[in-house]
């Protein structure tokens, strides 16, 4: 055996020359410049760096990577800070968590021993009878569960900042691959950004035994003027078009690449076997990161497990180190035997043996049926067991984009391509150093050419050579590889969420098979490593306990982020979001108008006074700008049949000349919008929509025309085209004075529509009473808004008009009853429930939500829209918006829109209520301040119920 060395290590990332001190749980630690928080930590003693989330189980350093939850701690206020990837500073303050009193001394360890009655999703099935648990329950479980809490008092934190980068060839990753890569495109006269997540160049070469520095790939990457090379910088996410997101120290990047090589590497896998998550348990490369980075030693006496030629490997990397060798345990039936350590193949380890750290590891043969062998069975003396199993791909980012992987011969490798996305080395399944660099340069000069840059050899010939001879043979899938011993109920699959293989295993037996709802009733994968470490041996025990081959059970769905980012970051920057401005925009600002965003819209909300805009409207006349309404016209011999079969009621036969109002629903008889349209001739409609869903009516009508394959053209005439509502029993007077046009009753009724000039400005004038008051809606071209607008301001001084704006409009149609789609409805409100069940035309043999409201009408409402009076007087009902309302304490309902009416002298509103509880006259309560308020249902329209001033 090895004698362990008192020669002390020197890490690359450090520098032995310089200290610094920061505080741990009110104690100074000392670290040297360079070092990690954990590295650190670990120098000075520290093995129990956090407590699992649902045992609180001791876990201390694993990967070393920042691929597992094990070393998250509080960082100047900061939660859940991956320790070990984080550079220790001066001053910094550090402390455990998740654990109470202490994390080295945790009571609620007791859940430990009680882990028989907290099965997987026992939170779905227990304390919900009787009703007055489940709150306690709650409260329990999230003071007892989780990570770490977020300090209110340590801010404020610095403001990050977001740049946007564009590039030719964009490398995730400076490992060997990467370096190639870059390299080669760069020959080829490419521009290449190179992304790091390490603060050095050199990937695994750092610590495996490389000398990154006298890679020439590296030498070429530094010294061109076309490489932008980021280190430090964490790539999380890739998006459609290539949009590579990725965060460092200080800053967002968004990074636009025309081609996208990823070369993230690989990572160990753990093994499952009982207590497998004792601190000193940790991956072969986790040591060599603490040792060759940070200049820390693991441990004095180590175990290494083993599934392939890298354990054997890393004994004698370990010697060197200076740690004793006390076994190499290979589960294969052969396998190298070097070095003067004992190795046992055909061998497994049944069971690690510690409280707070690991002492030992009990292990013992297996038979040609990989049954254990009882008389095999021994305990070697250790405090450090190093798993080495076959390398997995990094290849989060590559699923995101869509690429897709197979296991073939005990390796995951790329199953298809993606236009503009290439991956090499470890990520792409290459083993052997020679061959990640080689398949880098062959990646980097594919990506160039692809883009037209000339390459100087025939790379497509090397790269079929490459392939062929670097195709494994024939072998098992790569996820049977980490199962070693499964006999008791505390083998981890998850460190993240404390789920073990008993608990897959009885998710399963309960019906959860499929990979994808396995992981939402276990929560494996759902932790802060996101699958890393976990994704792979859950998707071996599926295939083990259902008997589906791994490659049929497959692994769940990656999306971004790969890892966590800060809020902060995500946040950061200005957000440019598109603005839109009426034609009357500058008008209304000398106006004094105060405004209201309306989607992407700028809309007066009022001018300073909506009571009295509402009474204008009501006694005299009014004057709106709704140039916000979507305006679309359709043009075609299919133009009605389009419209038969996106919206509820009839369109066929609408006359010429004449309005109706329509409604439009999903396909799963969901309200989408609402709005009117007029029919201009046989095969002309003009439509508007409103002003959130303008874009997405237009969108939504292209969608089915050439799903039908309708013959009809689609114009958008919103933005060319400005509207104005006129509103008010003075409003025939105001545009009689201005048009030759016959305004009266007679010549032009309610829903009617004519064209002609106003003001001298070609218009279609629409006869409509949105508002409750004789109205006309008058549409123009853009160009003459401002000359018609401020000609209606001049002609109606002499009857008392006044602009209004939203707020008035919102307190008008109240009071007409008129509901708002997206207001006083939601993604689950249908047309039967919200009171429209008359405009529902069964009879036609085809329209959107057909059949789901079919069934809804036979099911009955459970819930009604309806309208509402409050008698109790409310201070500010505009902050009842929203509001439940309840039923013996219990939410049944909300209410959607309140409003203070100055011509009823009341509170009224519309309010989702249950069915039985929806006829006029019925009492029901809503929960406001602290205290239930009594309202009562009322029929609609409160105002004018029969319609005869907006028909006069």
């Amino acid at each position: 055996m090895t004698a362990p060395s008192a020669v002390p290590l020197t890490g690359i990332l450090i520098d032995s020359t310089r200290s610094l001190t920061f505080t741990f749980e009110d104690r100074p630690v000392t670290a040297l410049a360079g070092q990690s928080i954990a590295a650190a930590l670990y120098a000075a003693g520290v093995r129990v760096f956090s407590r699992s989330f649902k045992y609180h189980r001791p876990r201390g350093l694993f990967c070393v990577s920042g691929d597992c939850p094990s070393c998250l701690m509080q960082v100047d206020g900061c939660p859940n800070v991956r320790t070990c990837i984080e550079p220790a500073r001066e001053g910094q303050v550090v402390r455990r968590q998740n654990a109470w009193p202490s994390a080295d001394f945790d009571v609620l360890r007791i859940f430990d021993r009680f882990d028989r009655f907290l099965p997987v999703g026992f939170y779905y099935k227990h304390f919900h009878r009787p009703r007055w648990l489940w709150p306690i329950f709650e409260h329990t479980v999230r003071h007892i569960a989780g990570l770490g809490r977020i300090d209110l008092d340590a801010g404020p934190f610095p403001t990050a900042v977001v740049e946007h980068l564009h590039t030719d060839i964009c490398v995730i990753g400076g490992g060997p691959a990467g370096l190639a890569a870059a390299a080669a495109a760069l020959a080829a006269g490419a521009r290449v950004l190179l992304l790091e997540r390490g603060p050095q160049l050199g990937g695994h070469l750092l610590y495996d035994g490389g000398r990154p520095g006298e890679i020439e790939p590296l030498r070429a990457v530094l010294e061109s003027p076309r490489a932008q090379v980021l280190c430090g910088t964490t790539a999380f996410g890739l998006y459609e078009g290539n949009l590579v997101g990725a965060f460092r120290e200080g800053g967002l990047l968004k990074v636009r690449a025309r081609h996208v090589i990823v070369c993230t590497g690989s990572r160990q896998q753990p093994f499952l076997f009982p207590r497998n998550d004792l601190p000193g348990i940790m991956l072969g490369n986790g040591v060599l990161r603490l040792a060759h980075l940070h200049g820390v030693r693991a441990g004095r006496r180590a175990v290494v497990l083993t599934d392939n030629d890298g354990g054997a490997r890393l004994a004698g990397q370990l010697a060197d180190l200076g740690i004793e060798i006390a076994a190499v345990i290979d589960q294969r039936v052969e396998g190298p035997c070097t070095g003067d350590w004992p190795t046992f193949t055909s061998s497994t380890v049944l069971e690690a043996r510690g409280n707070k750290r690991l002492r030992a590891v009990r292990l013992a043969r297996r038979d040609a049926n990989s049954q254990i062998i009882p008389t095999t069975e021994q305990e070697i003396a250790c405090d450090l067991l190093c798993l080495v199993s076959e390398p997995a791909p990094a290849n989060e980012l590559l699923l995101q984009a869509g690429m897709r992987f197979r296991p073939q011969g005990g390796r995951w490798l790329p199953d298809g391509t993606v236009p503009g996305l290439s991956a090499a080395g470890g990520a792409a399944g290459t083993l052997g150093l020679d061959a990640q660099v080689q398949e880098g340069r062959l990646r980097g000069a594919e990506a160039a050419a692809v883009l037209g840059y000339a390459v100087g050899f025939d790379f497509r010939s090397a790269l079929a050579d490459f392939q062929l001879r670097n195709a494994p043979a024939p072998a098992g899938a790569v996820l049977g590889n980490h199962l070693a011993s499964l006999a008791n109920r505390k083998s981890f699959v998850c460190l993240c969420e404390d789920v073990t293989v008993k608990d897959l295993e009885q998710a399963i037996a309960e019906g959860f098979d499929h990979i994808e709802t396995l992981k939402r009733y276990s929560t494996v994968s759902m932790g802060p490593c996101q699958g890393k470490m976990c994704s792979l041996a859950a998707s071996a025990v599926c295939a083990r306990v259902t008997g589906r081959d791994p490659a049929i059970v497959g692994t769940t769905t990656s999306r971004p982020p790969a890892v966590p980012v800060d809020l902060g970051v995500l946040a950061a920057g200005r957000r440019h979001h598109p603005v839109r401005r009426t034609p009357l925009h500058h008008w209304h600002q000398a106006a004094g108008a105060r405004w209201l965003d309306a989607g992407w819209w700028k809309r007066p909300e009022s001018y300073g006074d909506p009571e009295s805009e509402v009474r204008a409207v009501r006694q005299a006349v009014g004057l709106i700008d709704v140039s916000t309404l979507g305006k679309i016209e359709l043009v075609g011999p299919d133009a009605a049949e389009l419209l038969e079969r996106v919206y509820l009621n009839r369109w066929a036969d609408l006359q010429p000349g004449r309005i109706r109002y329509g409604v439009m629903c999903t396909e799963e008889g969901i309200l989408f919008d609402d709005g009117v349209g007029a029919r201009l001739g046989p095969d002309r409609f003009y439509l508007t929509a409103t002003t959130g869903n303008a874009d997405a009516v237009f969108q939504w009508l292209e969608l089915w025309r050439d799903t039908w394959r309708l013959d009809v053209v689609l114009l958008n005439q919103t933005a060319g085209t400005a509207a104005m509502n006129l509103a008010g029993p003075k409003s025939r007077e105001v545009l009689a004075r201005l048009t030759r046009l016959d305004v009266s009753a007679a010549a032009f009724p309610y829903l009617a529509l004519r064209e002609g000039e106003v003001a001298g400005v070609p218009c279609r004038l629409l006869r409509l009473g949105f508002v409750g008051e004789l109205g006309y809606e008058i549409h123009c071209p853009a160009a003459y808004a401002w000359h018609l607008w401020e000609a209606l301001v001049q002609a109606g001084a002499a009857f008392g008009l006044r602009p209004f704006g939203v707020e008035a409009q919102r307190v008008l149609r109240l009071e007409k009853g008129h509901l708002i789609i997206g207001v006083d409805t939601d993604s689950l409100s249908n047309p039967l429930d919200a009171g429209l069940e008359g405009l529902v035309r069964f009879d036609k043999p085809l329209f959107h939500g057909r059949e789901p409201l079919l069934r809804l009408k036979a099911m009955g409402p459970r819930c009604r829209l309806v309208g509402f009076r409050i008698d109790a007087p409310v201070a500010i009902p505009a902050e009842l918006e929203g509001c439940q309302v309840v039923e013996q304490g219990r939410p049944v309902g909300r209410l959607t829109s309140v409003r203070f009416s100055p011509t009823l002298g009341g509170c009224i509103g519309l309010a989702w209520v249950p069915a039985a509880e929806s006829r006029p006259g019925t009492r029901f309560h809503f929960h406001w301040a602290g205290r239930e308020v009594p309202a009562r249902v009322v029929p609609t329209p409160f105002y004018d119920p029969e319609g005869k001033r907006l028909k006069c």
